[in-house]
């Protein structure tokens, strides 16, 4: 009695199965792939509709599972696991439509060639700019502030020659030391954290009361202006490649313009009393206030996020040039290739031949180019003190001119007129800069 009582009890299980199925396709057609078995390899379709084809995920249409479209009313197991067969979704993996895979992955580069050049990647690219003409002007201190000091303290020329370099020592260190630092944690936490070095150092200097202390603070202040390329990096990591030249120009063209407002600013600040300090802190500041502006407006970079493998960060970053993005298309973001343990390494340079000719070549223009510029200040400040120590002397104001440029007891500082051929000079090399890029 008890079998025939648990047969009996089955087939009336198996008949209202039956009915329910045919009243609910759907559900019929979960049901079959609670049969099929558990499975390994999906991958949730987050995108769907306009926001899909928006960026060019869609390839083909899915079959309808609507019998008043013409479809068959139920969706089969191969079709919910893609062409080409595979293992269908768990059974608690939800509704039909959420089980059809996608059929593509869109890679960071085509993203970012779909949305093209947003509105706030000009505001972007303008502070970055800033941040650029910022770092200049605490460069063109040292070289600036030379002749000041000349008079101020009383140095040789080795002394003078020395309160200018020392920037450029440690300039040389930091450059080596920010980009794994960047590459590390973050484009946008090291640049602030820079900006913050560069302008603390630099109110510190102006404290200074003889060489000494001021040596080792524009040492340290060099340190932080050795990352100066980090803003190029970061704003070539921003945009497709089409519009990268555009950015790079435009930040080294804000670097010409850091030259021309810092020699500007010395035209009127450096011959009142104790100038040569309100001129650091006012160059500080610059730096300091620029790294709130990065803070406040300035996205981390998607490429370092997808380095990092946060693909929620890269989209939500890029969201921000282009709010018609989905929020769910890190499903379908490519990942990042790692094979390479070592990319980004000094190293990696000059792995190929041609790639390492390329490096010195650029490095060793690079090189002449800014030795030429500078250079010719130098030389402009080492003529006209020539000039005045010269005509000094014939009117016995004790000041005694020897091959060893030794200590000058009484000399004049530069005036507005100095500082305004300087003015004119770095105008020139700005706008043959401008000549050369566009040609």
């Amino acid at each position: 009695m008890a079998e025939e009582h648990s047969e009996k009890y089955e087939t009336e299980g198996r008949e209202e199965g039956d009915s329910d199925n045919e009243k609910d396709p759907e559900h019929k057609a979960t049901a079959d792939l609670d049969e099929v078995g558990p499975s390994t390899t999906q991958r949730p379709s987050a995108i769907t509709g306009s926001s899909m084809q928006s960026i060019g995920l869609t390839s083909s249409e899915p079959k309808s599972n609507d019998p008043a479209a013409g479809g068959s009313g139920r969706a089969g197991a191969e079709e919910m696991v893609g062409p080409g067969g595979g293992e269908p979704p768990p059974t608690d993996y939800g509704a039909i439509k959420d089980n059809i895979p996608a059929t593509k992955q869109i890679t960071l580069d085509e993203l970012l060639d779909q949305m093209g050049f947003r509105c706030y990647h000009y505001i972007v690219i303008i502070i970055l700019s800033i941040v650029t003409i910022a770092d200049v002007m605490e460069t063109e201190v040292g070289i600036l502030l030379g002749p000041t000091l000349l008079c101020e303290w009383k140095l040789t020329g080795f002394e003078e020659a020395l309160s200018t370099s020392s920037l450029y020592v440690g300039a040389l260190v930091g450059s080596l030391i920010w980009g794994t630092i960047a590459d590390k944690y973050g484009r946008k936490d090291t640049l602030i954290v820079m900006l913050l070095w560069i302008g603390v150092f630099g109110v510190c200097t102006s404290f200074s009361n003889s060489l000494v202390p001021y040596v080792i603070l524009r040492l340290f202040t060099g340190v932080g202006v050795g990352g100066a390329f980090l803003p190029v990096t970061f704003a070539t990591e921003m945009v497709n490649a089409k519009s990268r030249s555009f950015a790079t120009l435009i930040i080294f063209f804000a670097a010409f313009i850091g030259t021309i407002l810092a020699s500007t600013l010395a035209m009127f600040i450096l011959p009142l009393n104790n100038g040569w300090k309100w001129y650091i802190i006012a160059s500080s500041l610059l730096v300091i206030v620029s790294s709130f502006f990065v803070a406040a407006f300035v996205p981390e970079s998607p490429r370092f996020l997808l380095l990092t493998g946060n693909h929620e960060g890269v989209i939500r970053v890029l969201r921000r040039f282009d709010k018609s993005l989905d929020e769910e298309t890190y499903h379908y973001l490519e990942p990042a290739d790692m094979s390479n343990d070592r990319r980004g390494a000094v190293i990696e340079l000059c792995k190929y031949k041609t790639r390492c000719i390329q490096f010195f070549v650029i490095a060793a223009s690079w090189f002449l180019v800014k030795f030429n510029a500078m250079g010719i200040v130098l030389l402009y400040f080492e003529r006209l003190q020539d000039k005045e120590l010269t005509s000094n002397c014939g009117d016995n104001h004790g000041i005694v001119k020897t091959s060893l440029m030794t200590k000058i007891d009484k000399c004049e500082a530069m005036g507005f007129d100095e500082y305004l051929k300087i003015t004119i000079f770095n105008l020139e090399v700005g706008f043959g800069a401008i000549i050369s890029y566009i040609s």
